[in-house]
């Protein structure tokens, strides 16, 4: 009898430590930063670390500046609604001005810069230091017989979360479910776009172009939000 109960209690308390197991093993998988075997379309395996920013999606053509930036600022524990971050970025039917998105995430506390002439390996730096950048990047093509080097006017905000020795990994505002990839060497050929202003008086190239926004520490994702 004294065996039998000992059987009973046993197979419980094996399958709550199981379970308890399981649980803390996803809480460690959503706080530090995602680990992603991937199979790059070049061929090959990688090994990388993506930064867990929250994914968005833009609610308009024209606000992918915004949703970025709602991205990166969820990342650093500032919640704001795409729509809020619209007005404060001055986004029009253009698009948003690179440099209002530096001043609003200023105005947030955070620091940060606007840089040109980058290199892939300066992303690849500033990721694995935990620090996401925006980008401008030909998106798409209007004209399909244009070369990426010779398309301006399709600019697309995105922002950097991984780079590895094949590709560059984005979270894709137009993307909900899924997070974007570019191989490196045509990622370099699309960094580029040609932006107007919030007055419409100035259009202005940005070449090879990251906005660099830094908090004190990354408070996202967090494992459990008490629903009020």
């Amino acid at each position: 009898m004294i065996r039998g109960r000992m059987k009973i209690i046993n197979k419980p308390l094996s399958f709550v430590r199981t379970i308890t197991f399981i649980i803390a093993l996803s809480l460690i998988n959503t706080i530090y930063p995602l680990r992603a075997n991937i199979k790059n379309r070049a061929g090959g395996r990688s090994n990388l670390s993506l930064l867990p920013l929250p994914q968005v999606c833009q609610s308009t053509s024209h606000s992918c500046g915004a949703s970025s930036l709602q991205s990166v600022l969820n990342y650093w524990g500032i919640s704001k609604r795409e729509d809020e971050l619209m007005k404060l970025c001055n986004t029009s039917t253009d698009g948003t001005f690179p440099y209002d998105i530096v001043e609003v995430a200023q105005k947030l506390g955070l620091n940060a810069e606007l840089r040109q002439n980058l290199t892939v390996k300066d992303l690849e730096m500033s990721v694995s230091k935990g620090i996401p950048v925006i980008v401008l990047v030909q998106a798409y093509k209007d004209d399909k017989g244009l070369s990426w080097a010779d398309d301006w006017d399709d600019g697309h905000y995105m922002v950097i979360i991984g780079v590895d020795q094949r590709n560059v990994y984005l979270e894709d505002p137009e993307l909900l479910g899924s997070r974007g990839f570019i191989p490196r060497d045509e990622f370099e050929g699309r960094w580029h776009s040609r932006e107007r202003s919030h007055d419409g008086k100035l259009k202005e190239k940005f070449i090879r172009t990251g906005i660099f926004i830094r908090g004190k520490k990354p408070k996202y994702p967090r494992p459990f939000v008490r629903i009020c």
